[in-house]
């Protein structure tokens, strides 16, 4: 493999010589640094300074004598002549551009600059602004009297007879003037280095000092590798997507079914005030609901049509009712669905979500052990608000650059690696959030901005992560430190590599830091020292938020700089060393970053590749340089935006499940993050699996199959999720749910056995009021039996309940008996059943004029 054209390299140019014999000579030189692609910038022998493309460098040993011309024939043979010296005045130099005649410290030389063309010729030509030859003026070459080309018996011919390649000519030419161009701004900045930059700070009338620097090369992360697991999450274990889903569900399924079975009174009158209640919901029920749920935006049709047994064309009917659960009875479980995850205090303006979010964050932080990158977003929970302000909600938000803008906003937390939601915070307005933590020191964006990294990566002694360089480190960058003006990014990203593999090689096990990546909203200087101070590292881009930070100076150093250009400062800020970065995206955006010393090295990374037209419509990239710690920003940014597409846009539960309540909404929110989740752990964890290969849509299809098959068989839901089995005493350890088939309650005989050692109490319905115009004052209250209407399927009114459950039953159809005598009934045991019977009962003395539509 040939060697490749690096700084101190030997390299050697063709050149032409004006001798007797005309023939061609070689010029010896050294590599000094890369000005572009395919441009490096040579210091020959002779004292001359060039720039040369890489196609036109042969590689010498090092060895090479330093006046030594190598002679070449037009035959192909060579012969070296010791002590030969070229002319340089006389030398007609080809593949190479002399710089030493332009003052390249003003951008205005490169109107000046000649364009460097590729040709057929093994010669370049250098081209003047009206496209001449720059060495003739009348733009003729030099006639030797018979017409033709002085040297056209020495030219090289096409085989199509001569002409020139134009498509090569058209390819090159665009891209010397970028190089160039790129070349003065580099040197532009170089100047620079070492100028202090002061920073005044309006609110606190004090300022910062921020140094320019040619590079930032301490990088904690050179040698780290991002990875996350999932505890119980095997590689090796075959998984179905039901699993897991349920191993990441916030809750329990056998809470689920505890708290929709169980509410108060209050939200029990607001849930059905326009709906029945047939009886408790049992976990084949609730699973079935999940599995309609998440499968709805795969089949045609929304909301009540999934229902409909009859289709137009040749596709089937959706016909949902097939699956065991009718429209009807999915409506009444849709109305509690938001109450699966418990209610918070009453004096929580959120208290039917907060539980959910709280459930969320403590079953990721259980089970997702992150990697150290960190990115922070935004997600919205679409909701558009018809006859109120905020449309049953206690506050909405609005971003107008969101593709969904308006709604209920959340702050989050997502896995680098895996792309999972780690965490998330709701937004409930700025009164609400003044009393957070963190907001009185460092204000709500910073403190918001804290407070997501602690509570996912809590806080560390500021060294206890970090190592210190050694002293080969230290000598080795303090040299490229003193000759980066020579060296340039080159020769300082080779410092880098160097650096990093002495410390990988040092202490390749070491734990790093976590890394923080965020975007403008959370960005800032006092953000960047926070999270400093607990011993993270941040990358975070700065716009509006620019206090303590050199913003003016950035853009007006990289004024009219090509794109892939920038300019890197130094400063110490409490105690945090920060490095800041202007980086000129293209040419009309400068991008701002501030990172903290040591989040990533400011050399040459991972380039930014930009794609094109040409004016033929040819699809053609460009390579767009940038440093390691902005390709690591850019590298995992978007984690959190990637899966709010695949949830709103791919997913689109929100857009299939039309509701007029908003929480749940926010519930078919919560859902599809899990369903989301779900995805991306089996394609991190298994990509080759068949899931992998399935679009969104598809999976939530898949998942929803196979939640609704464990609805079938309870015995096969992981061990989370189990409920107790049929002779085990009813909410046993506070979650178990003893829940019979259907078979088994057919079935039961009266054997005497007490449900659970409770003691259950028929009680007879109160009198109720009238209206003023009924013909009776007063009239009995009566309900549907619960047991007749679950379990024998008929419609079946009773004035009387059971006042330790909670639930109407027959006395004269034997279904009191079937409830008193079977242990662990689905009707007992619930934690706060006399307390509904009490209100109950309580709500029933006062009187009500409009008689309460049964349950």
């Amino acid at each position: 493999m040939a060697p490749l054209v690096q700084p101190g390299k030997r390299v050697s140019t063709l050149v032409k010589v004006t001798r007797e014999d005309d023939e061609d000579a070689r010029r010896f030189g050294t590599v000094v640094k890369a000005v572009g692609k395919r441009l490096w910038e040579v210091v020959y022998d002779d004292g001359h300074r060039l720039v040369a493309d890489v196609g036109k460098l042969r590689i010498e040993n090092d060895d090479t004598p330093a006046a030594r011309v190598t002679t070449t024939t037009h035959d192909g043979t060579n012969y070296v002549e010791e002590g030969d010296d070229v002319d340089a005045d006389a030398a007609e130099e080809d593949d190479v551009l002399n710089l030493d005649k332009y003052d390249l410290a003003h951008d205005d030389d490169l109107e000046d600059l000649p364009v460097l063309v590729d040709s057929d010729d093994d010669d370049d030509e250098y081209l003047d602004d009206d496209g001449d030859d720059a060495d003739d003026d009348d733009g003729d070459d030099a006639d030797d009297g018979d017409g033709d080309d002085a040297e056209d018996d020495d030219a090289d011919k096409d085989f199509d007879g001569g002409a020139d390649d134009d498509d090569d000519q058209e390819d090159y030419a665009p891209e010397n003037p970028h190089a160039l161009a790129r070349y003065l701004a580099d040197v532009k900045i170089a100047a620079m280095e070492g100028d202090i930059i002061t920073v005044q700070n309006k609110s606190s009338k004090t300022s910062d000092e921020w140094e320019v620097i040619a590079n930032a090369y301490e990088d904690a992360y050179a040698a780290a590798e991002l990875m996350a697991t999932i505890k119980g999450f095997s590689w090796h274990t075959r998984w179905t997507a039901a699993e897991v889903f349920l191993h990441l569900l916030p809750g329990t399924l056998t809470d689920m079914v505890k708290n929709i079975n169980t509410l108060s009174r209050d939200d029990f009158d607001l849930v059905h005030r326009n709906t029945r209640w047939s009886g408790p919901v049992t976990p084949k029920e609730l699973l079935t609901f999940f599995a309609i749920i998440i499968s709805a935006p795969a089949m045609d049709g929304k909301g009540k049509a999934l229902w409909e047994t009859f289709s137009e064309g040749m596709s089937p009917a959706p016909d949902m009712g097939r699956w065991g659960l009718s429209k009807t009875r999915f409506e009444e479980i849709r109305g509690r669905a938001s109450y699966a995850w418990g209610v918070g205090a009453e004096d929580d303006a959120w208290r039917r979500f907060r539980p959910f979010v709280e459930a969320f964050n403590q079953r990721r932080a259980e089970v997702v052990e992150h990697g150290y990158l960190l990115p922070l977003d935004e997600s919205m929970s679409a909701w558009k608000p018809r006859t109120t302000k905020t449309g049953g909600l206690p506050n909405i938000s609005f971003i107008k650059r969101k593709p969904k803008p308006l709604g209920t906003e959340f702050k989050c937390v997502g896995d680098g690696a895996t792309g999972i939601m780690l965490r998330l915070e709701i937004q409930e307005g700025k009164e609400a959030m003044a009393n957070a933590a963190h907001v009185k020191e460092l204000g709500a964006t910073a403190a918001c901005t804290l407070r997501l990294a602690e509570a996912v990566a809590p806080p560390v002694e500021l060294g206890a992560q970090r190592q210190a360089p050694t002293a080969q480190d230290v000598a080795m960058l303090a040299h490229f430190e003193i000759s980066a003006r020579e060296g340039g990014f080159a020769a300082a990203a080779a410092a880098a590599d160097d650096a990093a593999d002495d410390a990988a090689t040092d202490d390749a096990d070491a734990p790093v830091p976590p890394l923080v990546v965020a975007d403008s909203w959370f960005g800032s200087v006092k953000a960047c020292v926070a999270l400093g101070k607990q011993g993270k590292h941040a990358i975070m881009m700065v716009k509006t938020a620019h206090a303590r930070y050199p913003k003016d100076f950035m853009e007006e150093a990289l004024e009219d700089a090509p794109g892939g250009t920038q300019c890197v400062c130094r400063t110490v800020i409490e105690g945090i060393p920060l490095i800041a970065i202007g980086y000129r995206y293209n040419r009309k955006t400068v991008l701002c970053f501030v990172a903290t010393n040591g989040a990533g090295a400011s050399t040459y990374g991972k380039p930014y590749v930009a794609t094109y037209t040409d004016r033929f419509g040819n699809v053609r990239v460009r390579y767009v340089d940038r440093g390691v710690v902005i390709a690591r920003f850019f590298s995992r940014s978007n984690v959190i935006d990637a899966h709010n597409h695949r949830r709103q846009h791919e997913l689109g539960l929100e857009s299939a499940w039309i509701t007029k309540d908003p929480y749940f909404r926010l519930a078919t929110t919560g859902i599809g993050m899990n369903v989301v989740d779900s995805e991306l752990a089996i394609m991190y964890f298994k990509p080759l699996s068949r899931y992998a290969k399935m679009t969104t849509t598809k999976f939530a299809d898949v998942l929803g199959f196979e939640l609704w098959r464990l609805g079938q068989d309870l015995t096969k839901l992981p061990d989370r999720h189990k409920f107790a089995p049929e002779n085990a005493a009813a909410g046993a350890g506070g979650t178990a749910v003893v829940v019979p088939s259907v078979d088994t309650l057919r079935a039961i005989a009266a054997t005497g056995r007490l449900s659970a050692g409770l003691e259950h109490k028929p009680c007879k319905y109160p009198m109720k009021a009238s209206g003023p115009k009924a013909k009776n004052p007063f009239y009995q209250e009566q309900h549907m039996c619960a047991w007749c209407s679950r379990i024998d399927r008929v419609r079946t009114m009773t004035s009387y309940y059971c006042e330790q459950c909670a639930v109407p039953l027959c006395r004269n159809k034997k279904c009191w008996d079937k409830h008193v005598n079977y242990p662990g009934t689905l009707f007992a045991g619930s934690s706060n059943a006399s307390a509904v019977a009490t209100a109950l009962a309580e709500n029933a003395k006062g009187g009500s004029n409009k008689r309460r539509k049964t349950a």
